[in-house]
């Protein structure tokens, strides 16, 4: 009867440190999400975005391209003067040389997608489509946009 109970004992004890060690040591897909969502961020952040693509989504499908570098859409709208800088404390700045415009931003917890938010206004939601050093895509339900240094 000792024998059993001294197992049964060692066999509950050695649960226990397995499930504590898992409790300690988070599991390999929320180190890669957080590693991916701190790679992304330092991509982003404490540059000077300018716009090269700017397109319009309609409810009915269509697109319309409101300014393209590529294309020499809009060359002379206001886009090709705005530029945007994503900061690391989570704020943004969308500026021109006469209009300045603030908000916040912050990458989901996959560094899938970035929300940004002017004000009171309803967040924006963007799919990240490119994140490098110099070219960020993104779209959301209503656009596409495409930024380089």
């Amino acid at each position: 009867m000792k024998k059993l109970y001294l197992s049964l004992t060692l066999f509950i004890g050695m649960l226990s440190a397995q499930s504590c060690n898992e409790a300690i040591n988070p599991n390999a897909e929320a180190i890669a999400s957080l590693q991916l969502t701190n790679a992304r961020k330092k991509l982003l952040v404490d540059k000077t975005w300018k716009f090269y693509l700017y397109v319009t989504k309609n409810p009915d499908g269509s697109t319309f391209t409101n300014y393209s570098v590529k294309d020499g859409i809009g060359l002379s709208s206001d886009y090709s003067k705005f530029t945007y800088i994503f900061k690391s404390d989570g704020t943004f700045m969308l500026a021109s040389a006469n209009t300045s415009l603030q908000g916040k931003w912050e990458l989901s917890s996959d560094g899938n997608a970035i929300s940004t938010q002017i004000g009171v206004g309803s967040p924006i939601t963007y799919a990240i489509e490119t994140l490098t050093s110099d070219e960020l895509e993104i779209e959301s339900s209503s656009s596409k946009l495409k930024l380089k240094i």
